[in-house]
């Protein structure tokens, strides 16, 4: 889990931006708005 969770926390704070979150939903397939 920790090493998926790195691949998408680029500034390495230990949180997942709103922006991150966004390229995580993209790499999943979906298509947030």
């Amino acid at each position: 889990f920790k090493e998926a969770f790195m691949l998408f926390d680029k500034d390495e704070d230990g949180t997942i931006t709103m922006a991150e979150l966004g390229v995580v939903m993209r790499s999943l397939g979906q298509r947030p708005s």
